[in-house]
């Protein structure tokens, strides 16, 4: 659904596909399992621009630029680099509590690991869905995929810094 924005994020889409399928997954206590999974991608297109109610663009490229120049480059679009396409590729298993979910990111195609080098994209990709989702054209359903995915950046970053840093 394309909708026009006047906050610096344009051409606004987001489509979600959902399926369960039986799998592999590894348990808290480092345990793996077979059994069902939850399956939840969810695509966020956009042009971003800079205007008076923030500089979308700028702070894009501006983080872009914080994991260096090599990465720049796969994360700005040479084409397009106002466009933006992030992807959550978000999995859990419903049945068992000891089971990890997990959620794997890409921007513009470039998957964004979570580490120190990265983390700034992660504070990037919770800053853009928290204002998509308080964006008052964006419709019920988008705000609600848009902090799903808000959620997920929330819970990967956290899992990194206490298990990992």
């Amino acid at each position: 659904m394309n909708k026009i924005s006047f906050t610096g994020i344009n051409n606004l889409y987001i489509g979600k596909k959902s399926r369960s399928s039986y799998g592999t997954y590894m348990t808290k206590d480092g345990n793996i399992k077979d059994g069902e999974k939850n399956n939840l991608d969810v695509l966020i297109k956009c042009d971003l621009s800079d205007d008076e109610q923030g500089k979308h663009l700028s702070e894009f490229q501006t983080v872009a630029k914080k994991v260096g120049l090599k990465t720049q480059l796969d994360y700005v679009g040479s084409k397009k680099p106002q466009h933006i396409e992030l992807l959550a590729k978000h999995v859990e298993v419903p049945d068992d509590c000891n089971a990890l979910s997990f959620t794997a990111f890409k921007i513009n195609g470039t998957e964004v690991p979570a580490d120190r080098k990265t983390l700034p994209l992660y504070t990037y990709m919770a800053k853009l869905t928290k204002d998509i989702s308080g964006m008052d054209n964006s419709t019920k359903a988008q705000k609600k995929y848009a902090d799903a995915v808000n959620s997920f950046v929330h819970e990967e970053a956290v899992y990194y810094i206490d298990n990992v840093m």
